[in-house]
């Protein structure tokens, strides 16, 4: 293989983001072109450094799951609080307009109220029953009187 072959592999294999994954495949590539020409130490060597970049890789691995878990524990949690939250926003709405309904009854009756008031103080200003029913006596008696000289 040509040098310039090569090159196109190993970019190709290292279009990943991931940048300890790269630095794990970069290892291996290079380990694996030079692997016919390397003494049995350097060999070991080179072994030893693509095992470390997986070893490496692994535990950035097992940080982002770790990252992920709590970063969906902390979405849930928000979730929770968030539809906790929407909830009391709903039973704020329901006691507005449950109080709003009160107060209408309140200016309802205080209307009523002040109508009945009005109709008692004009009831009030008129004489009694008792009055009216003697005046009408005296004036019955009166008229009775009236026709009697005649």
């Amino acid at each position: 293989m040509s040098t310039k072959s090569e090159d196109q592999i190993l970019r190709s294999r290292l279009t990943v983001e991931d940048k300890p994954l790269k630095r794990c495949l970069r290892q291996l590539s290079t380990m694996c072109a030079r692997h016919s020409r390397l003494s049995p130490e350097e060999a070991r060597l080179a072994c030893e450094r693509v095992l470390q970049e997986v070893r490496w890789f692994r535990h950035t691995v097992q940080v982002a799951v770790q990252s992920q878990r709590r970063c969906e524990q902390e979405i849930r949690s928000y979730s929770e609080q968030c539809a906790g939250l929407d909830r009391g926003v709903a039973d704020s709405h329901l006691e507005i307009k449950r109080l709003g309904d009160r107060l209408e009854e309140s200016r309802n009756h205080k209307r009523h109220k002040v109508a009945y008031d009005e109709i008692a103080a004009e009831a009030n200003n008129r004489p009694t029953r008792e009055r009216l029913l003697r005046d009408f006596n005296d004036l019955n008696s009166e008229i009775e009187q009236l026709r009697q000289e005649e």
